[in-house]
Protein backbone atom coordinates (compact mmCIF):
# COMPACT_ATOMS: atom_id res chain seq x y z
CA UNK A 1 0.00 0.00 0.00
CA UNK A 2 1.35 3.47 -1.02
CA UNK A 3 0.81 5.84 1.14
CA UNK A 4 -1.21 9.02 -0.14
CA UNK A 5 -1.91 11.95 2.56
CA UNK A 6 0.78 15.04 2.72
CA UNK A 7 4.31 13.86 3.20
CA UNK A 8 7.47 15.95 3.43
CA UNK A 9 11.06 14.44 3.50
CA UNK A 10 13.95 16.58 4.47
CA UNK A 11 17.09 15.05 3.22
CA UNK A 12 20.38 16.54 5.22
CA UNK A 13 23.84 15.88 4.13
CA UNK A 14 25.94 16.80 6.81
CA UNK A 15 29.40 18.91 6.94
CA UNK A 16 32.90 17.80 7.44
CA UNK A 17 35.39 18.90 10.43
CA UNK A 18 38.32 17.91 7.46
CA UNK A 19 37.62 19.17 4.23
CA UNK A 20 38.51 17.21 1.42
CA UNK A 21 38.51 17.08 -2.46
CA UNK A 22 34.91 14.99 -2.83
CA UNK A 23 33.19 17.36 -1.01
CA UNK A 24 33.10 18.91 -4.68
CA UNK A 25 30.93 15.93 -5.76
CA UNK A 26 27.33 15.73 -5.73
CA UNK A 27 26.15 12.94 -2.95
CA UNK A 28 24.14 10.56 -5.40
CA UNK A 29 22.73 8.17 -2.50
CA UNK A 30 19.89 11.14 -1.39
CA UNK A 31 18.88 11.65 -4.93
CA UNK A 32 18.19 8.41 -6.33
CA UNK A 33 15.59 8.04 -2.90
CA UNK A 34 14.59 10.97 -3.07
CA UNK A 35 13.72 10.57 -7.43
CA UNK A 36 12.38 6.89 -6.38
CA UNK A 37 9.72 8.25 -3.26
CA UNK A 38 8.61 10.62 -5.84
CA UNK A 39 7.97 7.81 -8.54
CA UNK A 40 5.58 5.98 -6.08
CA UNK A 41 4.04 9.03 -3.88
CA UNK A 42 2.02 11.31 -5.38
CA UNK A 43 1.79 13.98 -2.47
CA UNK A 44 5.14 14.57 -1.37
CA UNK A 45 7.07 17.22 -0.60
CA UNK A 46 10.94 17.03 -0.54
CA UNK A 47 13.63 19.37 -0.01
CA UNK A 48 17.65 19.49 0.71
CA UNK A 49 20.09 20.99 3.06
CA UNK A 50 23.77 20.02 1.77
CA UNK A 51 25.74 21.82 4.54
CA UNK A 52 28.84 21.37 2.69
CA UNK A 53 27.21 23.60 0.16
CA UNK A 54 26.26 26.34 2.27
CA UNK A 55 29.30 26.54 3.85
CA UNK A 56 30.79 27.45 0.23
CA UNK A 57 27.95 29.49 0.31
CA UNK A 58 28.64 31.21 3.43
CA UNK A 59 25.88 30.52 4.93
CA UNK A 60 26.95 28.00 7.85
CA UNK A 61 30.69 27.43 9.44
CA UNK A 62 31.78 24.74 10.47
CA UNK A 63 34.17 25.99 13.43
CA UNK A 64 31.10 26.85 14.80
CA UNK A 65 30.23 24.49 16.92
CA UNK A 66 31.32 24.84 20.10
CA UNK A 67 29.08 25.85 22.28
CA UNK A 68 26.40 23.62 21.06
CA UNK A 69 24.18 26.89 21.19
CA UNK A 70 26.25 27.87 18.28
CA UNK A 71 25.64 25.20 15.82
CA UNK A 72 21.88 24.99 17.00
CA UNK A 73 21.61 28.74 16.19
CA UNK A 74 23.14 28.09 12.66
CA UNK A 75 20.49 25.24 12.14
CA UNK A 76 17.94 27.28 13.04
CA UNK A 77 18.66 30.26 10.62
CA UNK A 78 19.56 27.44 7.64
CA UNK A 79 16.04 26.32 8.24
CA UNK A 80 14.62 29.76 8.03
CA UNK A 81 15.83 29.82 4.94
CA UNK A 82 13.50 27.62 3.14
CA UNK A 83 10.15 27.51 2.72
CA UNK A 84 9.78 23.97 4.08
CA UNK A 85 6.98 23.40 6.63
CA UNK A 86 8.54 20.36 9.47
CA UNK A 87 5.99 18.45 10.73
CA UNK A 88 4.29 15.42 11.97
CA UNK A 89 4.20 14.23 8.60
CA UNK A 90 7.77 15.33 7.96
CA UNK A 91 10.94 13.06 8.15
CA UNK A 92 14.74 13.86 8.33
CA UNK A 93 16.60 11.70 6.33
CA UNK A 94 20.60 12.20 6.87
CA UNK A 95 23.11 10.58 4.81
CA UNK A 96 26.31 9.47 6.37
CA UNK A 97 28.66 8.92 3.46
CA UNK A 98 32.00 8.02 5.35
CA UNK A 99 33.08 7.44 8.67
CA UNK A 100 34.13 11.15 8.49
CA UNK A 101 30.84 12.40 8.61
CA UNK A 102 29.82 10.61 12.10
CA UNK A 103 30.43 13.56 14.33
CA UNK A 104 28.50 15.96 12.41
CA UNK A 105 25.72 13.48 11.66
CA UNK A 106 25.09 13.31 14.93
CA UNK A 107 25.37 16.91 15.81
CA UNK A 108 22.43 16.92 13.36
CA UNK A 109 20.37 14.20 14.37
CA UNK A 110 20.46 15.83 18.31
CA UNK A 111 19.57 19.10 16.89
CA UNK A 112 16.44 17.95 15.36
CA UNK A 113 15.93 15.67 18.01
CA UNK A 114 15.59 18.58 20.73
CA UNK A 115 14.07 21.01 18.49
CA UNK A 116 11.79 18.67 16.50
CA UNK A 117 10.74 15.85 18.62
CA UNK A 118 7.75 14.54 16.57
CA UNK A 119 9.66 14.35 13.95
CA UNK A 120 11.41 10.69 12.58
CA UNK A 121 14.93 10.73 12.21
CA UNK A 122 16.42 8.35 9.15
CA UNK A 123 19.93 7.81 8.73
CA UNK A 124 21.64 5.37 5.54
CA UNK A 125 25.23 6.00 3.79
CA UNK A 126 28.07 3.98 3.82
CA UNK A 127 29.18 4.41 7.51
CA UNK A 128 25.78 3.13 8.86
CA UNK A 129 25.71 0.28 6.97
CA UNK A 130 29.29 -0.63 8.29
CA UNK A 131 28.85 0.52 11.65
CA UNK A 132 25.30 0.57 12.63
CA UNK A 133 25.96 -0.06 16.36
CA UNK A 134 27.19 3.40 16.47
CA UNK A 135 23.54 4.75 16.32
CA UNK A 136 22.20 2.33 18.84
CA UNK A 137 21.85 3.71 22.17
CA UNK A 138 19.90 4.59 25.22
CA UNK A 139 17.91 8.29 24.15
CA UNK A 140 19.48 7.61 20.64
CA UNK A 141 17.97 10.60 18.37
CA UNK A 142 17.42 8.02 15.00
CA UNK A 143 14.54 6.01 14.60
CA UNK A 144 15.61 4.38 11.34
CA UNK A 145 18.71 2.92 10.52
CA UNK A 146 19.05 1.51 6.28
CA UNK A 147 21.64 -0.93 5.26
CA UNK A 148 22.92 -0.54 1.61
CA UNK A 149 20.68 0.96 -0.79
CA UNK A 150 18.14 2.69 0.12
CA UNK A 151 15.20 2.75 -2.33
CA UNK A 152 12.70 0.35 -1.31
CA UNK A 153 13.73 0.32 2.54
CA UNK A 154 12.76 4.02 2.56
CA UNK A 155 9.28 3.52 0.60
CA UNK A 156 8.84 0.47 3.08
CA UNK A 157 9.64 3.01 6.11
CA UNK A 158 6.63 5.23 4.82
CA UNK A 159 3.76 2.43 3.97
CA UNK A 160 5.06 1.17 7.62
CA UNK A 161 3.54 4.34 8.93
CA UNK A 162 6.59 5.85 10.23
CA UNK A 163 6.87 7.53 13.44
CA UNK A 164 9.33 8.03 16.24
CA UNK A 165 10.91 5.06 18.03
CA UNK A 166 12.24 3.89 21.25
CA UNK A 167 14.61 1.82 19.53
CA UNK A 168 15.91 2.52 16.17
CA UNK A 169 14.53 -0.12 13.78
CA UNK A 170 16.79 -1.58 11.20
CA UNK A 171 16.01 -2.08 7.39
CA UNK A 172 18.78 -4.75 6.42
CA UNK A 173 19.71 -4.69 2.52
CA UNK A 174 16.88 -4.19 0.32
CA UNK A 175 18.36 -3.62 -3.01
CA UNK A 176 17.20 -2.82 -6.65
CA UNK A 177 17.48 -5.99 -8.96
CA UNK A 178 16.56 -4.18 -12.61
CA UNK A 179 17.90 -1.26 -12.77
CA UNK A 180 15.52 -0.19 -15.33
CA UNK A 181 12.63 0.09 -12.61
CA UNK A 182 14.29 3.11 -10.98
CA UNK A 183 12.93 6.61 -12.55
CA UNK A 184 14.98 8.84 -14.67
CA UNK A 185 17.80 10.23 -12.96
CA UNK A 186 16.08 13.78 -11.76
CA UNK A 187 18.91 16.70 -10.04
CA UNK A 188 15.96 18.81 -9.28
CA UNK A 189 16.69 18.13 -6.34
CA UNK A 190 19.57 19.69 -5.90
CA UNK A 191 18.36 22.86 -7.90
CA UNK A 192 19.77 25.30 -5.80
CA UNK A 193 23.29 24.23 -5.09
CA UNK A 194 23.79 23.00 -8.77
CA UNK A 195 26.14 25.83 -10.02
CA UNK A 196 28.38 25.26 -7.26
CA UNK A 197 29.25 21.98 -8.47
CA UNK A 198 32.14 21.65 -10.90
CA UNK A 199 31.04 17.62 -12.24
CA UNK A 200 28.23 15.80 -12.24
CA UNK A 201 28.17 12.41 -12.03
CA UNK A 202 25.22 9.22 -12.27
CA UNK A 203 25.53 5.35 -11.35
CA UNK A 204 24.83 3.01 -14.35
CA UNK A 205 25.95 0.00 -12.64
CA UNK A 206 25.75 -1.27 -9.15
CA UNK A 207 27.15 -4.08 -7.31
CA UNK A 208 30.96 -5.54 -7.33
CA UNK A 209 31.66 -9.06 -7.42
CA UNK A 210 35.46 -8.73 -5.90
CA UNK A 211 36.22 -8.18 -2.24
CA UNK A 212 38.92 -6.29 -2.29
CA UNK A 213 40.75 -6.21 1.48
CA UNK A 214 40.38 -2.29 1.41
CA UNK A 215 37.05 -1.81 0.18
CA UNK A 216 33.29 -2.07 1.67
CA UNK A 217 31.31 -3.39 -1.12
CA UNK A 218 31.51 -6.67 0.70
CA UNK A 219 29.85 -5.43 3.54
CA UNK A 220 27.08 -4.55 1.58
CA UNK A 221 25.73 -8.07 0.46
CA UNK A 222 25.12 -9.28 4.36
CA UNK A 223 21.54 -10.54 4.46
CA UNK A 224 20.69 -9.98 0.61
CA UNK A 225 20.80 -13.54 -0.54
CA UNK A 226 24.10 -12.52 -2.46
CA UNK A 227 22.15 -9.77 -4.88
CA UNK A 228 24.63 -7.19 -3.93
CA UNK A 229 27.79 -8.92 -4.63
CA UNK A 230 25.86 -9.58 -7.72
CA UNK A 231 27.06 -6.68 -10.87
CA UNK A 232 23.94 -4.93 -11.89
CA UNK A 233 23.13 -2.35 -14.77
CA UNK A 234 20.58 -0.60 -16.22
CA UNK A 235 20.00 -2.09 -20.19
CA UNK A 236 23.03 -0.19 -22.44
CA UNK A 237 19.39 1.97 -24.31
CA UNK A 238 18.12 2.90 -20.74
CA UNK A 239 21.95 3.87 -19.48
CA UNK A 240 21.66 5.82 -22.67
CA UNK A 241 19.16 7.48 -21.09
CA UNK A 242 20.43 8.71 -18.24
CA UNK A 243 23.07 9.82 -19.91
CA UNK A 244 21.26 12.43 -21.48
CA UNK A 245 19.43 13.50 -18.72
CA UNK A 246 22.73 14.13 -16.71
CA UNK A 247 24.16 16.20 -20.02
CA UNK A 248 20.95 18.01 -20.12
CA UNK A 249 21.30 19.20 -16.52
CA UNK A 250 24.72 19.64 -16.94
CA UNK A 251 24.07 21.82 -20.28
CA UNK A 252 21.36 24.33 -18.32
CA UNK A 253 23.71 24.71 -15.10
CA UNK A 254 26.84 25.36 -17.68
CA UNK A 255 28.73 22.10 -16.46
CA UNK A 256 30.74 20.22 -18.89
CA UNK A 257 32.73 17.67 -16.65
CA UNK A 258 30.91 14.48 -15.88
CA UNK A 259 31.20 10.99 -14.11
CA UNK A 260 30.10 7.50 -14.39
CA UNK A 261 30.27 6.50 -10.24
CA UNK A 262 30.16 2.95 -10.47
CA UNK A 263 31.55 0.84 -7.77
CA UNK A 264 32.93 -1.35 -10.97
CA UNK A 265 32.49 0.25 -14.51
CA UNK A 266 31.42 -2.05 -17.60
CA UNK A 267 32.51 -4.98 -15.53
CA UNK A 268 30.55 -6.55 -18.87
CA UNK A 269 31.98 -6.52 -21.29
CA UNK A 270 29.45 -7.29 -23.87
CA UNK A 271 27.29 -4.73 -22.25
CA UNK A 272 29.84 -2.19 -22.05
CA UNK A 273 30.13 -2.54 -26.35
CA UNK A 274 26.24 -1.79 -26.35
CA UNK A 275 26.50 1.04 -24.65
CA UNK A 276 29.34 2.21 -25.91
CA UNK A 277 27.91 1.95 -29.65
CA UNK A 278 25.03 4.17 -28.45
CA UNK A 279 27.19 7.18 -27.35
CA UNK A 280 28.04 9.97 -29.09
CA UNK A 281 31.27 9.64 -31.15
CA UNK A 282 33.93 12.61 -30.65
CA UNK A 283 31.19 14.90 -28.09
CA UNK A 284 31.82 18.23 -27.01
CA UNK A 285 31.84 16.93 -22.93
CA UNK A 286 34.02 14.52 -20.95
CA UNK A 287 33.52 12.23 -18.94
CA UNK A 288 35.99 10.13 -16.13
CA UNK A 289 35.07 6.96 -14.59
CA UNK A 290 36.78 4.08 -12.60
CA UNK A 291 37.39 0.71 -14.01
CA UNK A 292 39.08 -2.41 -13.87
CA UNK A 293 41.85 -3.64 -16.02
CA UNK A 294 40.64 -6.98 -16.41
CA UNK A 295 37.61 -5.94 -18.79
CA UNK A 296 39.73 -3.87 -21.37
CA UNK A 297 41.21 -5.07 -24.61
CA UNK A 298 42.51 -2.79 -27.31
CA UNK A 299 38.86 -2.73 -29.31
CA UNK A 300 37.17 -1.05 -25.84
CA UNK A 301 39.88 1.56 -25.05
CA UNK A 302 39.87 2.70 -28.46
CA UNK A 303 35.68 3.07 -28.21
CA UNK A 304 36.74 4.36 -24.91
CA UNK A 305 38.64 7.05 -26.27
CA UNK A 306 36.65 8.10 -29.16
CA UNK A 307 34.31 8.59 -27.14
CA UNK A 308 36.42 11.01 -24.97
CA UNK A 309 36.01 8.53 -21.61
CA UNK A 310 38.70 8.99 -18.98
CA UNK A 311 39.79 6.34 -17.02
CA UNK A 312 40.86 5.79 -13.44
CA UNK A 313 42.40 2.16 -12.42
CA UNK A 314 42.58 0.92 -9.30
CA UNK A 315 46.46 -0.83 -9.71
CA UNK A 316 47.13 -0.12 -5.93
CA UNK A 317 50.65 -1.79 -5.93
CA UNK A 318 53.35 -3.14 -8.63
CA UNK A 319 53.97 -5.79 -6.18
CA UNK A 320 52.49 -9.04 -6.84
CA UNK A 321 52.82 -10.38 -2.86
CA UNK A 322 50.90 -7.28 -2.26
CA UNK A 323 48.51 -7.54 -4.16
CA UNK A 324 47.46 -11.10 -3.18
CA UNK A 325 47.51 -9.55 0.51
CA UNK A 326 45.00 -6.85 -1.03
CA UNK A 327 42.91 -9.62 -2.40
CA UNK A 328 43.36 -7.47 -5.53
CA UNK A 329 43.35 -10.64 -7.51
CA UNK A 330 43.48 -14.42 -7.55
CA UNK A 331 46.67 -14.29 -10.66
CA UNK A 332 49.08 -11.34 -9.36
CA UNK A 333 51.56 -12.45 -12.44
CA UNK A 334 48.46 -12.00 -15.27
CA UNK A 335 47.39 -8.70 -13.48
CA UNK A 336 50.59 -7.31 -13.76
CA UNK A 337 50.94 -8.39 -17.42
CA UNK A 338 47.19 -7.56 -18.16
CA UNK A 339 48.13 -3.73 -16.55
CA UNK A 340 51.41 -3.39 -18.89
CA UNK A 341 49.16 -4.26 -22.20
CA UNK A 342 46.58 -1.49 -21.11
CA UNK A 343 49.56 0.81 -21.17
CA UNK A 344 50.98 0.19 -24.12
CA UNK A 345 47.54 0.42 -25.59
CA UNK A 346 46.61 3.37 -23.90
CA UNK A 347 49.67 5.05 -24.68
CA UNK A 348 49.38 4.35 -28.29
CA UNK A 349 45.77 6.11 -28.26
CA UNK A 350 47.25 8.77 -26.36
CA UNK A 351 44.92 7.87 -23.87
CA UNK A 352 45.69 9.75 -20.56
CA UNK A 353 44.75 7.86 -17.19
CA UNK A 354 45.01 7.62 -13.37
CA UNK A 355 46.48 5.20 -11.74
CA UNK A 356 45.40 4.79 -7.71
CA UNK A 357 48.31 3.57 -5.52
CA UNK A 358 47.87 2.09 -1.73
CA UNK A 359 51.01 2.90 0.36
CA UNK A 360 51.26 1.16 3.77
CA UNK A 361 48.46 -1.83 3.22
CA UNK A 362 49.05 -3.81 6.24
CA UNK A 363 52.00 -6.16 5.04
CA UNK A 364 53.82 -3.90 3.01
CA UNK A 365 57.36 -4.08 3.72
CA UNK A 366 60.53 -2.56 2.12
CA UNK A 367 60.67 -4.66 -0.74
CA UNK A 368 56.82 -4.52 -1.61
CA UNK A 369 57.23 -0.52 -1.30
CA UNK A 370 60.35 -0.40 -3.54
CA UNK A 371 58.70 -2.64 -6.34
CA UNK A 372 55.88 -0.19 -6.52
CA UNK A 373 58.45 2.82 -6.54
CA UNK A 374 60.81 1.26 -9.32
CA UNK A 375 57.45 1.06 -11.36
CA UNK A 376 56.73 4.60 -10.94
CA UNK A 377 59.72 5.86 -12.24
CA UNK A 378 59.75 3.89 -15.50
CA UNK A 379 56.28 5.40 -16.19
CA UNK A 380 57.03 8.79 -15.16
CA UNK A 381 58.31 8.75 -18.79
CA UNK A 382 54.67 9.13 -19.67
CA UNK A 383 53.92 11.75 -17.01
CA UNK A 384 51.65 13.61 -19.65
CA UNK A 385 49.36 10.22 -20.40
CA UNK A 386 49.37 8.99 -16.43
CA UNK A 387 48.76 10.60 -13.59
CA UNK A 388 49.82 8.73 -10.39
CA UNK A 389 47.55 8.75 -7.40
CA UNK A 390 49.00 8.14 -4.14
CA UNK A 391 46.94 7.53 -1.04
CA UNK A 392 48.29 6.23 2.47
CA UNK A 393 45.85 2.81 3.31
CA UNK A 394 42.98 4.04 4.77
CA UNK A 395 40.90 2.01 7.80
CA UNK A 396 37.65 2.60 7.17
CA UNK A 397 35.10 0.42 9.19
CA UNK A 398 33.52 -2.12 7.22
CA UNK A 399 36.04 -3.22 4.75
CA UNK A 400 37.38 -6.96 5.11
CA UNK A 401 40.43 -5.25 6.43
CA UNK A 402 38.90 -3.92 9.48
CA UNK A 403 36.92 -6.78 10.47
CA UNK A 404 40.25 -8.93 10.39
CA UNK A 405 42.20 -7.09 12.52
CA UNK A 406 43.87 -9.88 14.03
CA UNK A 407 44.51 -11.58 11.16
CA UNK A 408 46.42 -8.79 10.09
CA UNK A 409 48.18 -8.16 13.67
CA UNK A 410 49.64 -12.07 13.77
CA UNK A 411 49.98 -12.52 9.63
CA UNK A 412 52.09 -9.72 9.47
CA UNK A 413 52.86 -7.44 12.47
CA UNK A 414 50.38 -4.47 11.81
CA UNK A 415 49.20 -2.67 14.32
CA UNK A 416 46.35 0.00 14.17
CA UNK A 417 46.46 2.84 16.16
CA UNK A 418 43.63 4.23 16.68
CA UNK A 419 40.53 1.95 15.99
CA UNK A 420 37.21 4.01 16.05
CA UNK A 421 38.78 7.75 15.05
CA UNK A 422 35.73 9.25 13.94
CA UNK A 423 34.61 9.78 17.12
CA UNK A 424 36.60 11.96 18.13
CA UNK A 425 37.74 14.97 16.19
CA UNK A 426 41.97 15.33 17.21
CA UNK A 427 42.01 12.13 15.67
CA UNK A 428 39.57 12.74 11.76
CA UNK A 429 43.15 14.41 10.15
CA UNK A 430 45.40 11.31 10.78
CA UNK A 431 43.81 8.67 13.02
CA UNK A 432 42.47 6.79 9.97
CA UNK A 433 45.76 6.34 8.72
CA UNK A 434 47.82 5.86 11.65
CA UNK A 435 48.60 1.67 10.76
CA UNK A 436 51.78 0.34 11.00
CA UNK A 437 52.29 -2.20 8.21
CA UNK A 438 54.89 -4.84 9.47
CA UNK A 439 56.93 -6.09 12.04
CA UNK A 440 59.83 -5.18 10.06
CA UNK A 441 58.45 -1.81 8.63
CA UNK A 442 57.47 0.96 11.11
CA UNK A 443 54.62 3.61 10.18
CA UNK A 444 57.58 6.50 10.94
CA UNK A 445 60.18 4.23 8.57
CA UNK A 446 57.23 4.18 5.63
CA UNK A 447 56.26 7.58 5.97
CA UNK A 448 59.69 8.58 5.51
CA UNK A 449 60.37 6.14 3.15
CA UNK A 450 57.29 7.56 1.15
CA UNK A 451 58.24 11.18 1.43
CA UNK A 452 61.72 10.78 0.38
CA UNK A 453 60.50 8.18 -2.66
CA UNK A 454 57.59 11.01 -3.89
CA UNK A 455 60.19 13.82 -3.83
CA UNK A 456 62.30 11.69 -6.03
CA UNK A 457 59.52 10.91 -8.41
CA UNK A 458 58.47 14.20 -8.53
CA UNK A 459 61.34 15.72 -9.84
CA UNK A 460 61.76 12.94 -12.27
CA UNK A 461 58.22 13.81 -13.79
CA UNK A 462 59.17 17.49 -13.86
CA UNK A 463 62.06 16.70 -15.56
CA UNK A 464 60.15 14.56 -17.96
CA UNK A 465 58.02 17.19 -18.57
CA UNK A 466 60.80 19.75 -19.76
CA UNK A 467 61.72 17.24 -22.49
CA UNK A 468 58.04 16.91 -23.44
CA UNK A 469 57.30 20.48 -23.40
CA UNK A 470 57.07 21.23 -27.41
CA UNK A 471 53.88 18.79 -27.42
CA UNK A 472 52.58 20.61 -24.09
CA UNK A 473 50.15 23.55 -24.33
CA UNK A 474 49.94 23.52 -20.38
CA UNK A 475 53.51 22.46 -19.61
CA UNK A 476 53.82 25.85 -17.14
CA UNK A 477 50.57 24.50 -15.27
CA UNK A 478 51.56 21.03 -15.29
CA UNK A 479 55.32 21.90 -13.56
CA UNK A 480 53.39 24.27 -10.99
CA UNK A 481 50.78 21.15 -10.33
CA UNK A 482 54.13 18.24 -9.26
CA UNK A 483 55.64 21.24 -7.72
CA UNK A 484 52.72 21.99 -5.89
CA UNK A 485 51.76 18.17 -4.89
CA UNK A 486 55.83 17.87 -3.38
CA UNK A 487 54.82 20.56 -0.89
CA UNK A 488 51.68 19.02 -0.41
CA UNK A 489 53.02 15.74 0.67
CA UNK A 490 55.98 17.13 2.60
CA UNK A 491 53.56 19.06 4.94
CA UNK A 492 51.36 15.77 5.10
CA UNK A 493 54.42 13.40 6.02
CA UNK A 494 55.27 16.68 8.59
CA UNK A 495 51.69 17.27 9.86
CA UNK A 496 51.40 13.09 10.14
CA UNK A 497 55.00 13.03 12.37
CA UNK A 498 53.85 15.41 14.83
CA UNK A 499 50.39 13.99 15.49
CA UNK A 500 52.63 10.59 16.05
CA UNK A 501 54.63 12.81 18.43
CA UNK A 502 51.77 14.07 20.39
CA UNK A 503 50.13 10.53 21.07
CA UNK A 504 53.55 9.11 21.71
CA UNK A 505 53.26 6.62 19.01
CA UNK A 506 56.36 4.48 17.78
CA UNK A 507 59.00 6.40 19.78
CA UNK A 508 61.33 3.94 19.86
CA UNK A 509 61.42 3.98 16.10
CA UNK A 510 61.87 7.97 16.38
CA UNK A 511 64.70 7.57 18.72
CA UNK A 512 66.59 4.83 16.45
CA UNK A 513 65.93 6.70 13.72
CA UNK A 514 67.99 9.57 14.89
CA UNK A 515 70.74 7.35 16.45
Amino acid sequence: MIKEEKLNILFVNPFKLIPEFMDQEILLGPLYVQNFIKSKIKNVKTDIVDMIKEEKLGNFNPDQFEPIEKFHSQMDKLLDTINFELDINSIVAITVPTSKHFIPTMMIAKYFQKNYPQIPIVLGGAHVSSVPQDFIFDKTPIDYIIIGEGELSFLDIINSGFKKQKTPKKYLNNPIEQLDDLPVIDFSLYNKYLKEFTTLSISLSRGCPFNCSFCMEKKLIEGTGNIHKKWRSYTPKRAKIELESMLKFGEINNIRSYAFYDPIFGFSRQWLLKFLNLYPIEPDFHVWTECRLDVLNEDVLTKLAARKVSLMYGLETYSKKMLSIMNKTNNPTQYIEKFNEIMKISEKLEMFCVLNIIINHPGETRQSFKETFEFAKKISEKVDLVNLNYNLMRNFPGTPLYCNLDYYRETYGSEFYFLDWWKYKEQLDYGLTCIRPSKNLSLREILNLYRDSYIELQELNIKHLKESKNRLEDYFVKIMYEKNKITFLENLIKNMIEFLDVHEIEIESKHERKS
